[in-house]
């Protein structure tokens, strides 16, 4: 009987320890996982970075559109009376105002090189202060597109995810009677 009770203890100290070494992992792996995010976070180049943004335009080869938020709602500014599903221009907005980057392309060679001489898609974007920043989408490489804003001629390269936003028509993005 003593010696299934002593058994029984050291089985118990030995799951105690096994316990403890399992919740000491975990919180080290957390730990390790929030320092490469900052890190992450510290090493992100954006592309833009604006406050609120309260209006923008964009054209991707078949015309321009362009969206502008009043009273806290979104409006399509070449018919007001629209009746625009809010969440699209809101995600466009969303995705633009701070939009990072893969990569920034030092020592670029010339615009025409990324296809930003003639580019593919262009967006103006204006935030709540009236700052304007207008960028130009060029060749794919890979899943990301290349990225210049043309006052600064910086080039950057930023996922391919950026640009499916823009692909919606103006009857996608109407809201539909239920």
């Amino acid at each position: 009987m003593e010696k299934k009770r002593n058994q029984m203890c050291i089985l118990g100290i030995v799951l105690i320890l096994l316990l403890l070494a399992y919740f000491g992992m975990q919180f080290r792996e957390e730990r390790k996982e929030e320092q490469e995010q900052k890190e992450t976070e510290q090493n992100t180049v954006y592309v833009t970075e604006l406050d609120e943004i309260t209006a923008f335009s964009y054209d991707i080869g078949n015309g321009e559109l362009g969206f502008e938020l009043q009273d806290g709602v979104w409006t399509y500014v070449e018919d007001t009376d629209f009746p625009l599903a809010q969440g699209y221009p809101q995600q466009i907005a969303d995705e633009f105002r701070r939009l990072a980057s893969t990569r920034y392309i030092e020592n670029a060679d010339e615009p025409a090189a990324y296809g930003l001489d003639a580019p593919a898609y262009k967006i103006l974007l204006t935030d709540a202060n009236g700052k304007e920043v207008q960028l130009y989408f060029g060749n794919a490489v890979g899943e990301d597109y290349y990225v210049m804003n043309p006052e600064t001629a910086e080039i950057y390269t930023v996922n391919s995810g950026v640009v499916a936003d823009l692909q919606y028509t103006l009857d996608e993005m109407a809201q539909l009677d239920d």
